[in-house]
């Protein structure tokens, strides 16, 4: 797969790639990748046969979405919406890597950029994640609690969420998947 990176949106990582492979193993049809950032998760789920919605709120992702798909050439629905404000239709497969914060203002994508080559980086990044947490939850329970509203019956909701966050979202049918790292986990939730 060809993806170009455009400055100010989140780049392709391991985490991004290992979702994407996740997700192409449960082979559904109808796709939601919010915050699709590059629109790598969405461009490999088209290219393995879904038809694949993917939204953005960074004007600049979008951009970058439409111009990998294109490059990619590859059918997938890119527009813009703040988680689901502009979604109308029902999915089999909602898709999110939210940023760890819940809403990721600029110094954050420059501290993650530092970290990410740091030999500290998952000390450094656990102590992030506790900092942004109390944001954080709440961010997600809105999440899974809208998604359940765009799942068709047997839908899924997969999620890279941070570890610690997992014990806080007990209330819901959740599912671990698999550590990406040692700080961040891929979750399922169904209705």
């Amino acid at each position: 797969m060809k993806i170009i990176e455009h400055s100010g949106v989140s780049p392709v990582h391991k985490d991004t790639i290992r979702l994407a492979e996740v997700a192409r193993a449960y082979g559904k049809h109808k796709v939601l990748d919010m915050g699709t950032g590059t629109g790598y998760v969405a461009i490999a789920l088209a290219k393995a046969g879904s038809s694949v919605d993917a939204t953005d709120i960074n004007y600049a992702a979008i951009a970058c979405a439409k111009e990998n798909a294109v490059k990619n050439n590859i059918s997938v629905n890119v527009f813009y919406s703040d988680l689901f404000e502009k979604v109308t239709g029902k999915y089999d497969l909602i898709i999110f890597n939210p940023p760890l914060g819940g809403v990721e203002p600029g110094w954050q994508v420059s501290i993650k950029a530092v970290i990410r080559k740091s030999i500290l980086k998952n000390l450094v990044s656990r102590f992030v994640s506790r900092i942004t947490q109390k944001k954080r939850i709440p961010f997600l329970k809105k999440v899974i609690d809208e998604s359940f509203l765009h799942l068709n019956e047997e839908g899924i909701l997969l999620l890279h969420i941070q570890s610690i966050d997992v014990p806080y979202l007990s209330r819901y049918n959740i599912k671990i998947i698999e550590k990406v790292f040692e700080h961040s986990t891929i979750v399922k939730l169904s209705l």
